[in-house]
């Protein structure tokens, strides 16, 4: 049974555990995004500061090893409903797509930084990477992983609720 709502417009919870069990999901994928993050940030300055890499090819390649790790810790540890559990391919390509959202973000951002206001590139990376985390989190939780039951699958075909 629901308690009594005090605010109309947002649910009624049961208890402290059904919320705190509502938050786990957004601090799993918080802490898989600064594992995923390190792993993003570590490659780029490899790639600019040891290999002298342009700063596109830097951001290519740290985008592709972060997205790596974090799809690989968000299936098995993040997100338990998977629209597209039966076709792995197609969900981790839909789930770089929604990334390529937020390397948008965050290229755009370095441009800015860099470019323009020469500051220092790991430190404009990491700025952006805030904005694109936020971003990426609500795109793949609720387009990919089925948040809000936004959508379901039959033998691997997407259907719009």
């Amino acid at each position: 049974m629901l308690s009594e709502n005090k605010w109309p417009g947002r649910p009624a919870y049961k208890s402290v555990n059904h919320i705190a069990a509502r938050l786990m999901e957004p601090l799993r994928y918080f802490l898989v995004s600064l594992v995923a993050l390190l792993c993003d940030i570590a490659t780029f300055s490899l790639c600019i500061r040891v290999f002298s890499h342009s700063m596109n090819a830097a951001v290519v390649t740290s985008f592709l090893v972060g997205v790596l790790v974090a799809y690989f810790l968000s299936v098995l540890w993040v997100f338990p409903t998977r629209v597209l559990r039966r076709s792995p391919m197609l969900e981790f390509l839909i789930f770089m797509a929604l990334g390529v959202c937020g390397a948008c973000v965050a290229r755009g951002m370095l441009y800015l930084g860099t470019e323009l206001w020469s500051l220092n590139p790991e430190l404009v990376k990491l700025a952006a990477a805030v904005v694109s985390f936020i971003l990426n989190f609500l795109l793949r939780k609720y387009v990919l992983f089925g948040g809000r039951e936004a959508l379901a699958t039959q033998d691997g075909v997407l259907h719009v609720k």
